[in-house]
């Protein structure tokens, strides 16, 4: 069975989406069914942005973790002393 991505958190799939999609029409009407639509889809929207957000700081994090346990990338490493005497 597919899932549909927005309602996997769900585990709900396309013939369940449905006839959800069919209760509400019937319950609220087309205007009613139009608007949920809409909430719906800035809640994907939403969910898209937190993800990137999410993406980011993992991103900046790893970078950070990195420059500490190695050294930043910009940084040359330190130089030895001359053995001269």
């Amino acid at each position: 069975m597919s899932t549909i991505p927005a309602l996997a958190f769900l585990n709900l799939g396309v013939p369940e989406a449905i006839i959800i999609a069919l209760v509400v029409l019937l319950l609220f009407g087309p205007k009613a069914a139009r608007s949920m639509g809409k909430i719906g889809r800035t809640f994907l929207d939403l969910k898209k942005d937190v993800d990137g957000v999410k993406s980011g700081v993992k991103k900046q994090i790893a970078r950070q973790v990195k420059d500490v346990v190695i050294g930043p990338a910009d940084e040359k490493p330190p130089e030895k002393p001359s053995e001269k005497s």
